[in-house]
């Protein structure tokens, strides 16, 4: 499970890219490592994303709640087809997590 950091404790953006990768991961710099997939931008928005809906719920885990939150706020990718696919839209998906989200609560 991921982790959200408490709101002013997680490190800045200078500081999280250089810390060393760990030892045997990669083989040269700029390099990946063996077997890696690298994430589309799309999943990275959506990691992000989900991490940004565990803070503003003030949560202190990454849960599927809030991956759905984070697929419902994407406008590009096929997550806006599936919805129209499923007669919905992205504002319906999020209203309907938010109140069983509140409900839960």
């Amino acid at each position: 499970m991921i982790r959200a950091a408490p709101q002013g404790k997680g490190l800045p953006a200078t500081q999280s890219r250089s810390l060393p990768s760990p030892a045997g991961l990669y083989q040269a710099a700029g390099t990946a490592p063996a077997g890696h997939i690298p994430p589309t931008p799309d999943a990275w928005y959506a990691v992000h994303r989900s991490v940004a809906e565990a803070q503003i719920h003030r949560d202190t885990h990454i849960g599927a709640e809030h991956l759905a939150l984070a697929f419902s706020a994407m406008d590009t990718g096929l997550v806006p087809l599936i919805l129209s696919a499923l007669g919905t839209s992205a504002p319906k998906l999020r209203a309907a997590i938010l109140r069983h989200y509140q409900q839960a609560s």
